[in-house]
């Protein structure tokens, strides 16, 4: 994981034309000597895989914050930072990723778990 700390540029709730769905659950953030623009989901309705801690709204420009990230492939290239794990203010956390990747795993290998005992008890029987 890594992590950049700098003071809050820039904070609002659209940035350029972001964004492009769920008007208001998402939040944009630019922190100095940081080049990418930060993009938090923080949708609190019932279905929305929201984070686990969320008071972006509490920060403002000029605050120091840490920004802790994952690496990862964006595909669009287009300077967003959208892998972003934890966001602290001094020693106060103001963000926590949700855990949905973790329960997209668990449904995608218990899916695939039952589909092989689906399989091999339809070849134990000659069906396939």
């Amino acid at each position: 994981m890594n992590k950049a700390s700098g003071a809050i540029r820039y904070i609002n709730k659209t940035y350029q034309d972001l964004p492009n769905r769920d008007f208001g659950k998402y939040r944009y953030l630019q922190i100095e000597g940081f080049p990418e623009t930060i993009e938090l989901f923080i949708g609190k309705e019932s279905g929305d895989f929201k984070p686990d801690l969320e008071k972006i709204d509490e920060l403002k420009v000029g605050e120091e914050v840490t920004v802790y990230y994952s690496d990862g492939i964006n595909s669009e290239n287009d300077g967003i930072q959208r892998l972003v794990q934890y966001i602290d203010r001094g020693r106060e956390p103001v963000f926590k990723k949700g855990s949905w990747d973790k329960t997209l795993g668990f449904i995608v290998a218990a899916s695939g778990g039952l589909i092989l005992v689906g399989l091999f008890v339809l070849r134990k029987f000659g069906k396939i």
